[in-house]
């Protein structure tokens, strides 16, 4: 019984006891102006309802964006964007709006947390303003080519894990190098170093919020 997003929204209105005018102006109070009509489109199926809109009717309707997945039987996780990561741009440490990204897999796990990329020194992999899901658990493993989001010292940014066990190096890599945002090497032999630095594993990119997953290439050196 697999029921549409449009139909999952008709239930909620019904639910809050709101007519499609009501949700419109709700929305409309909220900083998001969508009108009565498009409401109306989303509900007979005429208009796709995107991720983004979704996001901001849950929010209104005090709703978990997962109601309009959960028919599909997927596990589903809602993130919130906690803020922005050096990918060539140190971030202003200004908090990012109540962002939300939903994530829908077969094996979710809650220790994934989701960043939004500040720069566009990791491009063509990720560019300003995607969004980086990584794993916030410290036993993930990581292996040499994976991107990873990285603290050491004071240097928090997101790059790719480079293993050179031959020479006891990790490096930390940039795709494009500049004055602010250059590869970094770290030797895995000196302990008083090396616990300084955390490495999370990244799993998924999403490009501005849209879900166009891109598939993360794995990075060979000679």
């Amino acid at each position: 019984n697999h029921k549409t997003k449009g139909e999952i929204l008709s239930n909620l209105l019904k639910k809050h006891s709101l007519s499609q005018r009501k949700l419109a102006q709700m929305l409309k109070e909220a900083g998001y102006d969508r009108k009565e009509d498009a409401i109306s489109k989303y509900i007979r199926g005429e208009r796709q309802l995107s991720i983004d809109m979704i996001e901001k009717i849950a929010k209104v309707l005090n709703e978990n964006v997962c109601i309009f997945f959960d028919e599909n039987k997927t596990q589903s996780l809602t993130l919130k964007i906690e803020r922005k990561i050096n990918c060539g741009i140190v971030p202003s440490s200004e908090i990012l709006d109540e962002d939300l990204i939903f994530i829908s897999s077969n094996e979710t796990k809650f220790s994934l947390k989701a960043l939004r990329a500040n720069g566009n020194n990791m491009s063509p992999l990720i560019e300003d303003n995607d969004i980086i899901i990584y794993d916030s658990d410290e036993n993930t493993k990581i292996t040499h080519g994976d991107l990873v989001v990285y603290k050491f010292y004071e240097e928090e940014a997101c790059k790719i894990f480079i293993n050179k066990p031959h020479i006891n190096i990790i490096e930390l890599k940039a795709i494009q190098n500049n004055e602010n945002f250059k590869t970094t090497a770290i030797k895995t032999d000196d302990k008083q170093i090396i616990k300084h630095l955390k490495l999370y594993k990244v799993v998924k990119i999403y490009k501005n919020l849209q879900n166009n997953q891109v598939a993360l290439k794995l990075v060979k050196e000679d």
